[in-house]
């Protein structure tokens, strides 16, 4: 036998008013909440973007000068690391 819903026991709230909203301010603060860790997020994922660029670019700076200590003879002006070789060419990426 089905047992009347849970809803139809419960008195009816006068209009505008509800079972849930005394939990109003809860869900507005856990929203808050869930926007400032995502601003924290996206500010912690910015800074390790910045951090591996310039980790890499000092690693290509530190390749270049031991390439101009091994081979002192060779022209390294036009490298960088937004370059790549095609076909024997160093052409923009």
């Amino acid at each position: 036998m089905n047992s009347p819903s849970r809803e139809a026991k419960e008195p009816l709230q006068p209009h505008g008013e509800s079972q849930y909203s005394g939990n109003k301010n809860n869900i507005e603060k856990t929203i808050l909440a869930g926007l400032k860790r995502e601003k924290k997020w996206k500010t912690t994922k910015k800074s390790f973007k910045d951090e591996r660029a310039t980790s890499f670019g000092t690693g290509f700076d530190i390749i270049i000068d031991q390439v101009r200590v091994l081979h002192p003879d060779i022209d390294l002006l036009d490298t960088n690391y937004y370059k790549t070789v095609v076909n024997g060419q160093l052409v923009e990426d």
